[in-house]
């Protein structure tokens, strides 16, 4: 089909077309094969940025793709241009024009998402919850947002954003370039309003990532929204109650409270880093 195309081209149009290092009818391949599968298996538009090869060279997209159009091989690789010129392509073989105009309505509606997740993540350093974003972007409603919640999770220009749900199910979504996962889960936890259950997930993830135990005092951070004058009750009770069963409760030399999951770290351990936490690391002190 390449061989084809180089012949349909012509010599004096692909020496217009081509920058050096890129063979034209291979890019002209690499195009049509990529939206031709996103319009028929996943009915979704094609963004040039979503193309390896056109990432590199966005100045000349138009005039690639007019110059693809023209060939019989390629008559249905479509494109809409919308207001703010961004382009996306689609397969008229797959997705009539009706389809891909609202498509693309919908487009706009998942980078507004994306926009206010990120803000929210780097800006505001907070998650953003899904059951909002109806009242910030018209299209993204509760009775709606599901549709675009599957496109934006597997796309990769949206590849940093990430779902997270908390005790209480709601979800949340974080751009993990701004906000590690650790961090999303603290504030997820904290928005459940149930400390019992965000002390027991927080000592859990620290005895499993680390592993270490968890210094009560860590959760008097403003971030747990947790009263710090009522931690020690919340540790009673999260050690007697049955769905925390793992989590246990050891105290250092220094008589400091540290919790751990014992799924995940031997009692002789935790016990021995707590004291190292409390007395080794300041030796001369």
């Amino acid at each position: 089909m390449a061989e084809q195309t180089q012949k349909l081209m012509g010599e004096a149009s692909v020496s217009s077309f081509e920058p050096e290092g890129i063979n034209q009818a291979e890019l002209f391949e690499a195009i049509a094969k990529r939206v031709r599968n996103d319009s028929k298996d996943k009915a979704c538009l094609t963004s040039p940025r979503m193309i390896a090869p056109l990432k590199e060279e966005p100045g000349t997209i138009r005039s690639r793709l007019f110059a693809m159009g023209s060939l019989e091989a390629f008559r249905d690789i479509k494109f809409i241009v919308r207001v703010d010129g961004t382009i996306l392509l689609y397969s008229d073989s797959y997705l009539s024009r009706k389809d891909a105009e609202k498509l693309a309505m919908g487009e706009e509606v998942r980078e507004q998402i994306a926009v206010a997740v990120r803000f929210d993540s780097g800006k505001k350093v907070r998650l953003t919850a899904v059951d909002a974003l109806g009242m910030l972007i018209p299209g993204a409603e509760p009775d709606k947002v599901e549709g675009h919640l599957l496109f934006l999770l597997d796309d990769e220009r949206y590849r940093d954003l990430c779902l997270i749900t908390n005790s209480k199910g709601t979800r949340f979504l974080y751009s993990k370039e701004s906000m590690s996962a650790t961090y999303a889960g603290v504030l997820a936890r904290a928005e459940a309003n149930d400390p019992r259950a965000a002390i027991a997930a927080t000592v859990r993830e620290e005895s499993r990532l680390y592993p270490r135990p968890t210094n009560l005092s860590v959760f008097a951070a403003p971030v747990f929204k947790i009263n710090a004058l009522e931690l020690e009750t919340y540790a009673e009770q999260v050690v007697s109650r049955p769905e925390y069963k793992d989590i246990k409760l050891v105290r250092a030399s220094t008589g400091a409270i540290y919790l751990y999951s014992d799924t995940y770290l031997h009692p002789d351990l935790a016990r021995a880093t707590a004291d190292w936490v409390e007395l080794g690391r300041y030796p001369n002190q």
